[in-house]
């Protein structure tokens, strides 16, 4: 893997007929610094297809929270998706379970949560939303931004507002850097499988599949689980061996805390972690196997 840079040089260059020339300018250096050449990349940001998001930056800072559960055992053919799922992917979740240790349940919960077994994937381009993230901290985005805040924050007085702006732009500038290393992640999951890059279709944050994964978490845990020579987390087998290895690497085990903190490695959040184990025991229910999980 090449050494990452996170530098984005600023270029003063501009043309009102192309509002992304600085933007896609700023990227190709960017890739160029960590090791791809400009031939690989270049076409990436001339495709009509790839815009920039002004807005991102205010609106992944304000995420929607998950503080809501919503029992499977009384979800209207929800027992059916299970059941479906249970009986033609039967080989991969055993499998899963023989070499990862994670039982069944818990992938079919995160399955659950994440997507709704494959129903709600997300409809953002993953690669305009992590470009967009990776330049959120430069000086105009910040301008953007502090624009924003001051327009949805103008009762507060001034040192107040200052003080939300200043704590919104920590977390940006930690986002920021977390997309440049998530959009090289990207680059190079499709130039090592030929991919459209354009066409892949996530959620706000960039994560994508049926246990929506980020990019980075594809290169290190993602499983070629029904063998194809390519991993495909929007194919079930794939899908499943991912997410039994994602938590066995990270901790997953018999006890409570050790399910919990390989949960919290998936998702930083009590609430996720919550709904995921509430919804692996309701599956257990409806398998009839008692609420041992």
């Amino acid at each position: 893997m090449p050494v990452l840079s996170f530098e984005i040089t600023s270029h003063s260059c501009g043309n009102v007929d192309d509002p992304t020339l600085n933007a896609r300018l700023q990227l190709t250096d960017f890739l160029t610094a960590n090791g791809f050449s400009a031939a690989e990349t270049g076409y990436l940001f001339h495709d009509p297809r790839f815009e920039i998001y002004p807005e991102i930056a205010f609106r992944r800072s304000t995420p929607p929270s998950m503080d809501r559960y919503s029992s499977v055992l009384f979800q209207n053919g929800l027992s059916l998706d299970v059941d479906r799922l249970r009986s033609q992917h039967s080989r991969y979740f055993k499998l899963a379970h023989n070499r990862y240790g994670v039982e069944a349940e818990a992938i079919l919960a995160i399955l659950k949560v994440e997507t709704q077994f494959g129903k709600i994937l997300g409809s953002h381009s993953v690669f305009n939303i992590l470009c967009s993230l990776a330049l959120s901290d430069n000086s105009a985005a910040i301008l953007h931004l502090e624009a924003l805040l001051n327009e949805k924050y103008h009762y507060l007085t001034y040192d107040n507002r200052q003080r939300i702006i200043n704590d919104f732009l920590i977390r940006v500038i930690e986002k920021a850097d977390y997309a440049r290393y998530e959009l090289l992640s990207l680059v190079t999951i499709a130039m090592r499988h030929d991919l459209d890059i354009h066409e892949l279709r996530g959620s706000y944050a960039g994560a994508f599949g049926l246990p929506q994964f980020m990019p980075s978490s594809v290169l290190r845990w993602g499983v070629d689980g029904n063998q194809d020579g390519v991993v495909n987390l929007f194919d079930y087998p794939d899908a499943i061996m991912s997410i039994a290895n994602y938590l066995s690497k990270n901790g997953w085990a018999s006890a409570d805390s050790s399910r919990q903190t390989a949960l919290l490695r998936y998702n930083n959040s009590q609430a996720y972690v919550a709904n995921v184990l509430k919804t692996a025991v309701d599956l257990m229910i409806l398998q009839d196997c008692g609420p041992s999980f």
